[in-house]
């Protein structure tokens, strides 16, 4: 009878074993199907989280822009209203009538009378004016017939001389903004001496006389690292975001941010400021970080956003490109 039972169990035995592996291989199977599920529910949870939060990036920075836009154009409006209404003042205009009809040299142009009317116009408006009354007038020759400076009378307008399309405007009866250009002519002792060139920019409207003639243009002077640079920058998302404007080559019009991290990474020198200087480029790699790119900066490509928006394209990217430093960025343009 034991023989007998003991046979009987070892005959069960390996049914038995196989039965429990079935069993585990069931759940192990199940357990991993699980895990495959969740796997597969967090990552598409997870994507549609990364989705809605690039959404919502690319969103604000596109708010930012328009924002930045509007502010922008309110304020470029406003100069333009306050430099018409000076080109309408009838005693400038007679002081312009004047001055225009004094031989086209510098000794007599400055010392004219018409000069020091003039000078004391702009003098009592600089609250107005902006820039301690800094000005150009600028008769339809292109020739600087009154300005502070006397070296800059009789002399070709530099206006005239880097950008010529702006000034014509003026002249067919636009009142204009000319973005940044360069200058001999420091906006604030700061400024003086320390760089032969700095970059200006200037509000232009025309003057017209009674019969409503263009007989000149009068330019004010902006320094565009003042209010212009900080309108743009008041615009920005979180501690390492940036507005700027550029130019249709991809220069900055207005001044980085990262002035510091310009100048440890050699794009910038210590004494310069980047606004004309620095281009929109992408080096390869994150310079901040040691990066040094294997070309020189003028064979880089411009970055994705600058190409884009050089090329009238508007647009946003928040999957990620570099910015001018090789640094990730997002961007709305």
């Amino acid at each position: 009878m034991s023989r007998f039972l003991l046979k009987g169990f070892s005959k069960n035995h390996p049914s038995s074993q196989l039965g429990s592996i079935r069993k585990i291989s069931v759940l192990l199977i199940l357990a991993t199907g699980f895990i495959v599920l969740v796997a597969v529910v967090a990552g598409f949870a997870l994507e549609r989280i990364k989705t809605k939060i690039q959404s919502d990036a690319g969103e604000a920075l596109q708010i930012v822009l328009q924002t930045t836009q509007e502010s922008l154009n309110l304020w470029v409006e406003s100069n333009k209203f306050h430099v018409r209404q000076l080109a309408n003042d009838p005693r400038l205009i007679s002081l312009v009538e004047r001055q225009l009809k004094v031989p086209r040299n510098r000794d007599a142009l400055s010392s004219s009378g018409a000069l020091q009317g003039l000078r004391n116009f702009f003098w009592h408006r600089k609250d107005q004016f902006g820039q301690a009354g800094i000005f150009f007038v600028i008769s339809p020759d292109l020739v600087n017939i009154a300005s502070m400076r006397d070296d800059h009378i009789a002399s070709k307008n530099l206006i005239a001389n880097q950008a010529l399309d702006h000034l014509n405007r003026v002249f067919r009866g636009a009142a204009v903004l000319v973005p940044p250009i360069w200058s001999d002519d420091p906006l604030s002792s700061v400024s003086a001496g320390k760089r032969k060139n700095w970059p200006t920019m200037f509000i232009v409207a025309p003057v017209k006389n009674i019969q409503g003639k263009i007989i000149a243009a009068i330019a004010r002077q902006i320094d565009p690292a003042g209010e212009f640079t900080r309108l743009i920058q008041l615009g920005r998302l979180g501690k390492s975001g940036e507005t700027y404007a550029f130019d249709e080559y991809g220069k900055l019009l207005s001044e980085s941010r990262f002035e510091a991290d310009l100048r440890n990474t050699g794009l910038l020198a210590k004494d310069k400021t980047s606004i004309l200087l620095v281009s929109l480029r992408d080096p390869g790699g994150d310079m901040t970080k040691g990066y040094v790119p294997a070309v020189p900066r003028y064979q880089q490509p411009l970055t994705l956003m600058a190409q884009a928006a050089t090329q009238g394209q508007a647009g946003r990217n928040v999957t990620g490109y570099r910015d001018y430093r090789g640094v990730p960025a997002y961007g709305a343009w």
